[in-house]
């Protein structure tokens, strides 16, 4: 790095650290959105990934197809790490939904949904299933996240 260039560097780290602090406020600079985004991050052991992909389908993916269907989710993405021998997350799983209902718990809707997905795996079958997964899935994160967009 030349001396211009560390000078000019160096001018700019002062200038940032001796801009005034500005207060945002919620309503006023950012609106958060009323749909929120489930995300989770699992690590899974190499040679196991297309196993844990393929078993998805069955075990994840049909269930939010079904939220999908009902109008609960909006989106979902099952994104894989394309350097899967990082030491972070190798998949991440991001879930849209129109609002913080679905996450709220309902009788009904609840239990249409275990006997919904009860018709494509039974209970000792979901067992022996986590009870596979966990021997090479580890889970990082989870948390609901929510979309904010600025309003000035």
């Amino acid at each position: 790095m030349t001396l211009s260039m560390k000078t000019l560097t160096l001018a700019s780290a002062i200038a940032f650290a001796a801009a005034p602090v500005a207060l945002a406020d919620q309503w006023v600079d950012y609106a958060p959105s009323k749909q929120p985004w489930e995300v989770t991050t699992v690590k899974v052991e190499a040679g196991k990934l297309d196993d844990y992909l393929v078993s998805l389908k069955k075990s994840y993916v049909e269930g939010l197809e079904r939220e999908k269907a009902a109008g609960d989710v909006l989106e979902y993405h099952i994104l894989v790490n394309s350097s899967p021998n990082a030491a972070g997350a190798t998949v991440v799983f991001l879930t849209k939904y129109k609002d913080w209902s679905p996450l709220e718990p309902s009788k009904d809707r609840d239990m249409k949904e275990e006997a919904e997905f009860r018709k494509t795996i039974s209970k000792t079958d979901e067992e022996k299933l986590g009870e596979d997964r966990s021997k090479f899935r580890t889970f990082l994160d989870q948390g609901i996240y929510g979309d904010i967009t600025y309003l000035k």
